[in-house]
């Protein structure tokens, strides 16, 4: 079942004045989020009357982490209409919260943190996130004001501290995390001074088995009607829309009956088609090539299924082979599976491979693992969030993209003359 999840993170910068809630509450609200989390609240309690005052009527169950006096402070909202609190833990720099999806039982992890500004207090910071790590099992997100920068391009004027910039990065190396790329700007902290000192501090990281379950997981900013810290707005996914720009797959020709289909439609132009110029010939041969694997490919799609249906009858076989000779239908059937399975499991390691476009790739054919999760990294790395219609008006709709992207393009490719046939035999 597709499960999406809405994060809003924001370093607000102090909770204490009624008009800092009230902005805090109409930024927050806008953008309807499933999860909230905040930083540097500055409230030694929070009381469900107060909370009510900052946060959205759709988060009410919340755990929070009190401020030392006037400094710190973290709180961890969500909506308990779709997400059900399983385990919490308090701890210096961090809230952590584990969530199981109601619709879903999708259970997953998110570490609020708030990384202190003093030195010394960094590396404390880095260790604390180490330690409490292993406890973790499933998806699993860092996410928050981490108060340090990775290299000299998370700062306006290129000077950082080089230490803590490789502290950082081999903390994150360590315990194998990836950075969700920010798409729509480069800097979310301003010193607010003229001119101004622009960094990076506010950040999503996340751990493979994230990328796996949600793939589909985009970081944006959101307006930021107060504070010196950009709201960060995650929408994270368990399917990635599939694009309408034809691909093709390198596993369609371990299939016989892919060439004789590339070569019927490819023929099907021909002296009726002497008018066009040989550039229309030639768009025209890819349309109809284009239109009938599109075609077969879509007829053979298998579901997610097949391959558990497969290891179930190996494995049932296997099992009651233990008690009786297996009959000669049997054993047909068992070598069928096998053979099945091989074979669909090698399309899904070259489908993944051919996404990852890592080169030279030494860990072995069959890690589709790992080449997902490089295909799960590009994506989210170069997604088009936004296009702009002929109207003015900004759509980030899949669909509405791709009508824009078609309408655009339409006009320098050839009119399909005749629907392609997807026949895979000679007549």
């Amino acid at each position: 079942m597709l499960v999406k999840i809405i994060l809003e993170c924001w370093n607000v910068r102090g909770l204490g004045g009624r008009q800092k809630r009230d902005d805090v509450k109409a930024a927050v609200g806008c953008n309807l989020p499933s999860i909230l989390c905040l930083q540097e609240t500055k409230l030694t309690d929070i009381s469900a009357f107060t909370a009510s005052s900052f946060l959205p009527p759709s988060l009410r169950s919340f755990v929070f982490k009190p401020s030392v006096g006037s400094s710190g402070g973290i709180i961890t909202a969500w909506d308990d209409r779709l997400l059900e609190l399983t385990h919490h833990s308090i701890d210096e720099f961090s809230v952590s919260t584990t969530f199981s999806h109601r619709s879903d039982d999708l259970l997953f992890t998110i570490v609020n943190v708030y990384g202190p500004c003093t030195h010394p207090d960094k590396p404390i910071f880095l260790s604390s996130l180490e330690q409490i790590f292993p406890s973790f099992s499933g998806p699993v997100a860092f996410l928050g004001d981490f108060n340090l920068v990775r290299s000299p391009c998370d700062k306006s004027n290129g000077n950082i501290n080089t230490t803590e910039a490789a502290s950082f990065n081999d903390f994150i190396n360590n315990l194998g995390l990836l950075e969700i790329p920010l798409l729509d700007r480069q800097f979310t902290w301003s010193n607010q001074q003229s001119p101004p000192i622009l960094a990076r501090l506010d950040r999503v990281l996340i751990n493979p088995e994230w990328s796996f379950a949600l793939p589909d997981s985009t970081l944006t900013s959101s307006p930021r009607p107060t504070s010196d810290h950009v709201p960060i707005h995650l929408e994270a996914s368990s399917k990635a829309p599939r694009s309408t720009v034809f691909r093709m797959e390198n596993s369609w020709l371990s299939h016989s009956a892919f060439p004789y289909l590339v070569t019927s439609n490819w023929n099907s132009v021909g002296p009726n088609h002497s008018h066009l110029s040989p550039v229309s010939q030639l768009c025209l041969r890819l349309k109809r090539v284009r239109a009938a694997a599109r075609a077969w490919a879509r007829e053979r799609r298998l579901p997610s299924i097949y391959l558990l249906n497969c290891r179930s009858v190996i494995s049932f076989l296997d099992r009651l082979e233990e008690h009786r000779t297996l009959s000669p239908l049997e054993q047909d059937l068992r070598s069928l599976a096998k053979t099945h399975l091989s074979q669909k499991n090698f399309e899904r390691a070259t489908y993944w491979r051919q996404r990852a476009k890592i080169k030279n790739c030494t860990l072995g054919d069959e890690n589709s693992r790992y080449f997902h999760l490089c295909a799960s990294g590009r994506l989210q790395k170069n997604q088009i969030k936004n296009l702009e219609a002929d109207n003015g008006n900004l759509t980030s709709s899949h669909t509405a993209k791709a009508t824009i992207l078609h309408t655009f393009l339409n006009p320098f490719l050839a009119p399909l003359c005749r629907p392609a046939t997807t026949s895979t035999s000679p007549p």
